[in-house]
C-alpha cells in the first residue's frame, strides 16, 4: 500500500490578503487544518489516471493553501493507493474513516466508486470524484462528481460518427467493468437515434484478459461488415487498447475502418510511443472525445496545464482532480468554523451551492443535479495524425453540453506558424503620476503573462518569443503621445494600453495613423466606442453609469453632485450620468494637475446645502487626487453630512487606505466605489493562482487581471501567423476571437468593447490596522443576469 501525506504550512500571513475585499485576515496561530482524504489508483490497470491525479494535487495544494491562509485555514492531503481494485478502495476508505477523515477526493474509477458509496453514505463521508462516470452512480447519496455521466460524451461521439463521417454500422469493444459496460450500453441506446446500428460487441475481461481471443472475435465481426460504412469503437484503458491493436493491426478489414475510442486512449500521448500502434491509429483516423488541453490556445487551459507539471500528458482527469481540490477549498472557506462531522448535511449543501458558482478549468460551471452529478460538460475532439516522423493528437474542436437542449459543436482552426521569431509587444502604462496606482500592478501581470505564453509557445513547437517593451506615460497626455510614437518608430505592431481613457484618447490618432492594434485593460469611456483597431477589456461607461444610477435609486438619492477631473473621462461620465440618473445633477470640475481644491470643495458644499441631506449624494470621478479631496474637507463641512460614491478610477484605492484623514472621512460618508470584475460572484481559482504566482502583498484588483488575456490574445495572433503577421492580420485575429481566459469570459462587441462582465461595489469599514475595502454588492451584465443588481 502506498500512503503519502502532502502538507504545506504557511508561515507568512499576507498584510491585507483577501480581507482587502471581504474577509478579515486570521493569524497563523489560529489556523485550522482540514484533512482531506484521497483515493487514487496509483498502481494497477488505471495507474496513468491515478498518478496524473496525484501530480495535479501536488501542483494545486500550494495555491489552495495560499488562498485559504487568510481565512485561517490550510489543507493537508492523505493519499491512499486503491491499486485499481474496488476491494482495496473500500478498505482504504475505512482506514480514512478510522483516522477521522470524512471528506475524500475519489475514487476516480467507477467500479471503485460503486464499491464504496454505500459505506460512505452509512458513515457520513463526503466523496468528490474527479472522473467516475458510470450512470449507476447517479443516486441520492453522499457521492458527488466533477464530471457528468458518460451519456453526454457518447451522445456527442455518435453525433460526430453520423454527421461528420456518415457511418451506419458500429462494432464495439469494451472492458468488462462498470465503466466499459455503461459506455457500451449508451452506445447501443444512442446509435439508433443517429441512424446507426451496432452489428456486434466484444467484451474484454477487466482482469487478465485473453486478448488473442478478443482479437479473433473482432476480426470475425469485421469480416462480414462493409468497411466504408462501419466504425469500430474501443472502450478500454490505454495499455489494454494498445495491446489489442497489436493483435488486429494486420487485418485488412479493420485497417480500412474508421476507429473511435474512449477518454483514456484519446489524447493520451503514452499510446503513441509505440510507433506501430501509432501508425495504425493514424491510418484508421482514431478519434474521440475527452477532457483535454492539447491544441487549445485561446483558453485558460494552457496556463493550467503548465501549473499541473505535465500531468495532462498522462490523463485528462488531472484537470478535474485540480478542480476537485479547489471546489473543496471554496466549500470549506465559505464556512471556516463548520465541523464536517456534526454539520455533515450543511457541508453537503455548501458543496452543491459552491459548485453552482465554481468556474472550472474548462470555463464551465459545475452546477450539480439532485444526485450530485455535474449537469453540463465540455469535451475536446481529438484525432491521431502523423507529425513528421512521429504522431500526435490534433484538436479538431469542442462539443459543449449545457445540460439542456442540443449540444453545441464547435470547430477549432488551431494553427502554429512554422516561423515565429522574436516579437516586441509595446505597453503604455502610467508608472508615475496621479493615475499610476494600477500601472505597476498591470506591468507585473503583463510580465507574468509574457513568461507563461512563451512557455506555451515552446511547448507547441514554436520559436515565437514575446518581449514586453514598456513605456511610462507619466499620467500625462503629452508624455503618453511621445511614448506611443516612440513605440511606433521602433516598429511595434501591437500595444497593451494606455490603460485609461484620457490617455487613450490622446494617443488614438497615432495608433490610427500607424494602423497598429491596441488593447486597453481599463479604458471605459463611451465616446471611444467606435470601430477601429482599439480593443478594451472592461465594460464601457454606459453600463457603469447604469449600475451607479441603480445604486443611487436604491439608496433614495434624487440629487447628485459630481466632483470630476476636467478631462475627457470626467466629462464623459458627467454626460452619461445625466442621461442615466433620474434626478438633479450638478457637476463641479477641477484640474487634476492642481493641488488647490478649495474652490472645488466650496462649490460642492454650496450645491449639497440646497438639497435634503438624506437624499443628496456626491459622486467623484477622480484618480489619486481623491486623497487630497477627502483630506481637505473641514470637520464642519456639509459634505460630511451626505453619502459619497466613486467611479472605478478611485475604486479600492490604496492611497485612501494609506492616508488616515482621507480614510476616516471616506468611511464617515460611507464612500462606496464601483469597480469592474470579470468574475462577479463566481469563484475562479485562476484569480487566486495569479495572485499567488505574483506573491502580492494584497489581492490584485480583479479589473486588472484581464490585462493577462490581452497578452494571450496578441500572442496567439502571432503564434498563428508567425513572421507573416501584419497589423491587418493581427487585427483580424483579435477582432474575431473571444475566449475564456484567466480574466473570465472575453467576448467583444462590434466596437471592440467587452460585452460580458460585472461591477462590484466596495465601501470602507474599520479593521485593526485602520480601514479596509469590503464588497457589499454586485451589478451583473451577463447572459443569466443582464442588468441585475444584488446587495448585501
Amino acid at each position: 500500500m502506498k500512503k503519502s501525506i502532502i502538507t504545506l504550512t504557511l508561515v507568512l500571513a499576507l498584510a491585507l490578503g483577501v480581507s482587502f475585499f471581504m474577509v478579515p485576515a486570521a493569524s497563523v496561530q489560529a489556523k485550522r487544518t482540514v484533512e482531506i482524504g484521497v483515493l487514487l489508483p496509483i498502481t494497477g490497470t488505471w495507474k496513468a489516471t491515478g498518478t496524473a491525479g496525484e501530480t495535479a494535487l501536488n501542483a494545486a495544494l500550494p495555491f489552495v493553501n495560499d488562498y485559504l491562509a487568510d481565512r485561517g485555514m490550510q489543507m493537508v492531503l492523505e493519499i491512499r493507493d486503491t491499486q485499481s481494485n474496488p476491494d482495496k478502495a473500500l478498505s482504504e476508505l475505512e482506514a480514512l474513516k478510522a483516522a477521522g477523515i470524512t471528506t475524500v477526493i475519489g475514487p476516480m474509477i467507477s467500479d471503485e466508486a460503486l464499491a464504496v458509496v454505500q459505506y460512505a453514505k452509512d458513515n457520513k463521508m463526503l466523496l468528490l470524484s474527479p472522473s467516475a462516470t458510470a450512470t449507476e452512480l447517479s443516486q441520492s447519496d453522499t457521492f458527488f462528481r466533477m464530471v457528468g455521466t458518460d451519456a453526454s460524451q457518447v451522445d456527442g461521439l455518435t453525433r460526430i460518427m453520423n454527421t461528420v463521417y456518415k457511418k451506419k454500422h458500429l462494432i464495439t469493444v469494451f472492458v468488462d467493468d462498470t465503466y466499459g459496460r455503461g459506455y457500451d450500453t449508451y452506445l447501443q441506446q444512442m446509435a439508433p437515434a443517429q441512424g446507426m446500428d451496432v452489428i456486434g460487441t466484444v467484451a474484454i475481461a477487466a482482469e487478465n484478459p485473453d486478448l488473442a481471443s478478443v482479437a479473433e472475435s473482432v476480426k470475425s465481426l469485421a469480416a462480414g461488415a462493409d468497411a466504408t460504412n462501419t466504425a469500430v469503437v474501443i472502450i478500454a484503458p490505454s495499455q489494454t487498447g494498445a495491446d489489442l491493436i497489436k493483435k488486429v493491426m494486420t487485418d485488412d478489414q479493420l485497417s480500412a475502418m474508421k476507429w473511435f475510442a474512449s477518454a483514456d486512449i484519446i489524447g493520451n500521448p503514452a499510446i503513441l510511443t509505440d510507433l506501430q500502434v501509432a501508425a495504425f491509429l493514424e491510418k484508421t483516423g482514431m478519434e474521440g472525445l475527452t477532457l483535454g488541453d492539447k491544441g487549445v490556445s485561446l483558453d485558460a487551459m494552457p496556463v493550467i496545464s503548465e501549473l499541473l507539471n505535465g500531468a495532462t500528458d498522462y490523463s485528462p482527469y488531472a484537470i478535474t482532480t485540480w478542480d476537485a481540490l479547489w471546489l473543496l477549498a471554496d466549500t470549506y472557506a465559505q464556512a471556516p468554523e463548520l465541523d464536517e462531522v456534526s454539520d455533515f448535511d450543511t457541508l453537503k449543501a455548501n458543496l452543491v451551492r459552491a459548485a453552482g458558482n465554481f468556474r472550472n478549468a474548462f470555463g464551465s460551471f459545475n452546477t450539480m443535479d439532485e444526485n450530485g452529478d455535474t449537469r453540463g460538460s465540455k469535451y475536446l475532439r481529438y484525432i491521431c495524425i502523423k507529425d513528421g516522423d512521429s504522431y500526435s493528437w490534433n484538436c479538431k474542436g469542442h462539443i459543449v453540453d449545457l445540460g439542456k437542449g442540443e449540444p453545441i459543436i464547435q470547430t477549432i482552426d488551431w494553427k502554429v506558424a512554422a516561423d515565429g521569431g522574436k516579437v516586441q509587444v509595446g505597453a503604455l502604462l502610467p508608472l508615475t503620476g496621479n493615475r499610476s496606482e494600477n500601472g505597476e500592478d498591470i506591468q507585473m501581470i503583463l510580465d507574468q503573462a509574457i513568461t507563461r505564453f512563451n512557455t506555451y509557445a515552446a511547448s507547441v513547437g514554436s520559436d515565437l518569443e514575446l518581449a514586453l517593451v514598456a513605456e511610462d506615460t507619466g499620467s500625462d497626455n503629452e508624455q503618453a503621445k511621445q511614448a506611443a510614437q516612440k513605440l511606433v518608430d521602433q516598429g511595434v505592431t501591437s500595444i497593451i494600453g494606455p490603460i485609461n481613457s484620457t490617455e487613450l484618447e490622446a494617443v488614438k490618432p497615432i495608433i490610427d495613423a500607424a494602423g497598429i492594434v491596441a488593447i486597453s485593460p481599463l479604458s471605459s469611456s463611451a465616446s471611444l466606442s467606435v470601430t477601429d483597431r482599439i480593443y478594451r477589456l472592461v465594460l464601457n461607461d454606459s453600463i457603469e453609469t447604469k449600475a451607479l444610477s441603480g445604486l443611487l435609486k436604491q439608496d433614495n438619492i434624487d440629487k447628485l453632485v459630481i466632483i470630476h477631473a476636467d478631462d475627457s473621462y470626467g466629462t464623459d461620465m458627467v454626460e452619461l450620468m445625466k442621461q442615466a440618473f433620474v434626478g438633479d445633477v450638478m457637476a463641479v470640475a477641477y484640474d487634476p494637475a492642481s493641488d488647490d481644491y478649495s474652490a472645488t470643495l466650496a462649490q460642492a458644499e454650496a450645491a449639497v446645502e440646497t438639497g435634503d441631506a438624506a437624499r443628496t449624494a456626491v459622486l467623484t470621478v477622480s484618480y489619486a487626487e481623491i486623497v487630497d479631496l477627502f483630506g481637505r474637507i473641514g470637520d464642519a463641512s456639509p459634505l460630511l453630512q451626505v453619502k459619497w460614491y466613486g467611479t472605478d478610477s478611485s475604486a479600492l484605492s490604496k492611497a485612501v487606505l494609506a492616508d488616515q484623514t482621507a480614510a476616516q472621512n471616506a468611511a464617515s460618508v460611507d464612500y462606496t466605489t464601483i469597480d469592474f470584475s470579470p468574475y462577479g460572484d463566481k469563484f475562479d481559482p485562476l484569480y487566486y493562482v495569479i495572485n499567488s504566482k505574483l506573491k502580492t502583498d494584497e489581492p490584485l484588483k480583479e479589473s486588472l487581471i484581464s490585462s493577462f488575456d490581452g497578452i494571450w490574445l496578441l500572442g496567439c495572433a502571432y503564434l498563428s501567423e508567425g513572421t507573416a503577421a501584419t497589423p491587418e492580420t493581427i487585427n483580424t485575429y483579435v477582432d474575431n476571437n473571444g475566449f475564456r481566459g484567466v480574466g473570465g469570459v472575453l467576448r467583444l462587441d462590434k466596437n471592440g468593447d467587452r460585452q460580458i462582465g460585472y461591477y462590484k461595489f466596495y465601501h470602507l469599514i474599520p479593521d485593526e490596522a485602520g480601514y479596509l475595502w469590503e464588497n457589499n454588492g454586485i451589478y451583473s451584465q451577463d447572459v443569466l443576469k443582464p442588468g441585475v443588481m444584488e446587495r448585501w
